[in-house]
């Protein structure tokens, strides 16, 4: 495996990297999964290079998700945002916590079949978001 700055794979190196610029150009916040191993070289990296914020949980035995930020009142949002999204309000605070825009989250909301029900009011299909059944 080719290795590339702090000892990073080229791989795992250069997608740091893009989430990094994309927080610095204005998203809220990026996670990305990856091996206990190299969660402290991310951390430094991120860190020492980029000058942002780094948030670990661990979901499991080898890997840990990390979280990367730029302003310190993202971090509270990252700490409460659902884990596994369950409703159209779960979706949505995702979609802004990720940046993107209000027009993309609808998109992806309206594309989940279990999200959307369909009703007939006054002779006129109207959908309408509701809870997915789970």
């Amino acid at each position: 495996m080719t290795k590339v700055h702090c000892n990073l794979p080229k791989y795992l190196w250069g997608e740091v990297n893009s989430y990094c610029y994309w927080i610095k150009k204005g998203k809220p916040a990026a996670v990305l999964c990856i091996k206990n191993e190299y969660v402290n070289k991310v951390q430094k990296y991120v860190q020492d290079v980029f000058r942002l914020c780094v948030y670990q949980e661990s979901p499991g035995e080898e890997w840990t998700a990390v979280w990367i930020y730029e302003k310190p009142y993202v971090l509270e949002i990252i700490k409460k945002a659902p884990r596994e999204p369950k409703s159209i309000f779960d979706e949505w605070i995702l979609g802004k916590l990720f940046g993107y825009s209000d027009e993309a989250i609808e998109e992806f909301i309206n594309r989940q079949p279990d999200q959307i029900q369909s009703c007939n009011m006054s002779g006129k299909e109207v959908k309408y978001p509701c809870l997915r059944l789970r």
